[in-house]
């Protein structure tokens, strides 16, 4: 079981990834996969310094050094400081609100899914804005094993893009209700979903 004050984070990638490397523009959108991961220390938040977004330079940093200020300059080698994700997802299909399955803040809740659920994570994917292959605009569930999480991630909600590619529905919010089952926020038609187990 999740302890319940693990702290996960998804973190969404760059648009337009395809201008930082003019060769890759046929699959730019194909860039590059969000990933999840268990946060083990804050640190771990920073946003990546080269670039604010893939357009040009960080406006945050100072201006980029010299050849006379780098000639000094030593080489980090980060390789051993690197993380590898506990899940990766489709590229674009922009995670927003995560819940843990029971929310276990809530001591009175009821467990309206299978064990198999128990510890487990659903998110919201709130689905590709410039993507030629649709991607998101679903439910996920990500299970977890032991406090971690196991690698995959299953298809939970979906059915918010039609066969001929139009969008209707956009997951923005999932959370949990007293009973167990699932509630989600959905700003492409402005519902709420109630989303219930009924057994097979």
């Amino acid at each position: 079981m999740v302890r319940p004050l693990a702290l996960v984070a998804v973190r969404q990638q760059q648009d337009h990834a395809g201008l930082l490397a003019p060769l890759l523009l046929a699959g730019a959108d194909e860039l590059v996969d969000d990933r999840l991961r268990a946060v083990r220390e804050v640190a771990e938040l920073r946003l990546p310094q080269p670039c604010a977004n893939g357009t040009g330079p960080n406006p945050g940093l100072a201006k980029p050094l010299s050849a006379a200020d780098a000639k000094d300059c030593k080489r980090v080698d980060m390789s051993s400081k690197v993380r590898t994700p506990d899940v990766l997802v489709q590229p674009h299909m922009a995670s927003l609100e995560m819940t843990f399955y029971p929310n276990v803040m809530r001591r009175t809740q009821g467990v309206a899914f299978p064990s198999s659920f128990n510890g487990g994570i659903f998110a919201a994917e709130h689905g590709s804005w410039n993507r030629a292959n649709r991607a998101g605009y679903e439910v996920i569930y990500i299970p977890m094993k032991d406090g971690h999480a196991t690698g995959e991630y299953d298809d939970f909600l979906t059915g918010f893009v039609t066969p001929d590619g139009q969008v209707w529905g956009r997951p923005v919010g999932v959370a949990v209700g007293a009973d167990g089952s699932l509630y989600v926020t959905d700003d492409g038609s402005r519902s709420v979903w109630h989303v219930s187990y009924i057994s097979k």
